[in-house]
């Protein structure tokens, strides 16, 4: 695989801070003044990404889809679950920076769009990366965060989530919109 932002379409390995690797899809124009940095949910780096990162890559973007579960991946729940809950959150953070870092070029934007496990991801990555997330889109995720995290985020946040969802419930969502909005209330 190839290291660095000079990648054109396809599989990438990818150095994190701590001098550790990761594996990523990467698609689209090399010269796009936007970029997603797309995060999978429990069930890897699959067809599925790769054909959403191909799908922005139709539409202009500079996208990398990254696996942080390194290579391990299943369509069945219960292994997929167990591999989820397997990897460590500090890795997948690490991983996620490193995305943002490959991802930087002059006078781009770059958004976070995850799914569930990735859906935590976008979230975590305004929190972490604020100067560098310009939007983070969340579909299924948990969004929790201590005070002091969500007032680190400074981005457009979009949440998407279902009314009868188990994991993610209505009282989840509105504890999330409270959270965010806090800053933004009168006293």
């Amino acid at each position: 695989g190839e290291t660095g932002a000079d990648a054109g379409s396809g599989e990438v390995t990818i150095k994190t801070a701590l001098g550790t690797t990761f594996q990523g899809y990467v698609a689209g124009p090399e010269d796009a003044t936007r970029a997603i940095l797309l995060l999978p949910d429990r069930w890897g780096l699959s067809k599925t990404m790769r054909q959403w990162a191909d799908r922005f890559a139709a539409k202009g973007y500079r996208v990398l889809a990254i696996d942080v579960a390194d290579g391990r991946a299943s369509d069945k729940m219960w292994l997929a679950t167990e591999i989820m809950n397997a990897v460590d959150p500090e890795w997948i953070k690490q991983d996620m920076l490193g995305g943002l870092k490959y991802l930087a070029a002059p006078r781009r934007v770059i958004a976070t769009v995850g799914e569930g496990l990735g859906g935590w991801g976008s979230f975590e990555a305004a929190i972490l990366a604020p100067e560098q997330v310009a939007a983070s889109v969340v579909i299924y995720g948990d969004m929790s965060a201590t005070p002091k995290e969500a007032a680190r985020i400074h981005t457009p946040v979009l949440g998407i989530f279902a009314k009868n969802d188990k994991e993610v419930t209505t009282e989840d969502v509105d504890g999330y919109k409270e959270m965010l909005l806090k800053p933004f209330s009168p006293p």
